[in-house]
This record gives C-alpha cells, sequence and structure tokens, in this order.
C-alpha cells in the first residue's frame, strides 16, 4: 500500500509540473538549425543567454550575451524592441519563461531556441568558452 501512495504521489507531482510548464507560442519556437541560420544571416540579431553567469562561463553560443532570466525583467532596457531577438537557456524551460516576459513587455519579434543549448549541442553545433 505505501508503493502505491508514492506512485500516486509521483504522478501527481508529474501532472502538475506538465500543466504548469510556459507555453510558447508558436511563432515564438526556432529550432537550433534555424538559430544557426539566423545568427549567419541577421548580423542585428540580439542572441541572450538566460541562464546563470556560470552555465554562460561553461559555454555558450558565438556572440551571445548573459541576462540571466531572473534579471530580465530589470534589464528589458539592454534590449531592442525593434530587432530579432534569440533567447535560450538549457534546456528550453527558462527560455519559455523569458519569452512569456519578453512578450508581455512588447518584444514582438522575441523568438525561443527549443531544447536550449543541450539541443545546439546535439546537432554537433559549436560553443564558444
Amino acid at each position: 500500500m505505501e508503493n502505491m501512495t508514492w506512485i500516486w504521489w509521483a504522478l501527481g507531482a508529474a501532472a502538475f509540473f506538465y500543466l504548469m510548464r510556459p507555453s510558447v507560442p508558436a511563432d515564438a519556437k526556432l529550432a537550433p538549425a534555424d538559430v544557426k541560420e539566423t545568427v549567419s544571416s541577421d548580423k542585428a540579431l540580439q542572441l541572450v543567454d538566460v541562464r546563470s553567469a556560470g552555465e554562460f562561463g561553461g559555454g555558450h553560443l558565438s556572440g551571445a550575451r548573459n541576462i540571466p532570466v531572473d534579471q530580465l525583467g530589470s534589464r528589458l532596457g539592454e534590449l531592442s524592441k525593434d530587432k530579432a531577438l534569440v533567447v535560450y537557456c538549457q534546456s528550453g524551460m527558462r527560455s519559455a519563461r523569458a519569452i512569456k516576459i519578453l512578450r508581455g513587455a512588447g518584444y514582438a519579434k522575441a523568438k525561443h531556441m527549443v531544447g536550449g543549448i543541450a539541443a545546439w549541442q546535439g546537432a554537433g553545433l559549436a560553443v564558444t568558452r
């Protein structure tokens, strides 16, 4: 009986986290290959890594600036609403939160890299240290 209680708690927790994850509008999603193409073709692109400074130091996309998601709201003035903007994190959860903040503040061109830097590296793409 104790094992069943644990299973129900685990299923409930999984359902809670699934339902509470930030949703990203379809027009705000980019695959790593699309981000690579955008970085190559748009020299004015704003590329923002929303991970911690320590994570950023361990490897990031070339040309990215580090604005941790918990600082994003207070640092919006560093970003242009008129230029394309791509945010990413480790796996896509924090950048999904960042998109919600950015879109809510009027950054209509903001996009999020699906799967984060893990997907970028998984596609065999290079990071800068």
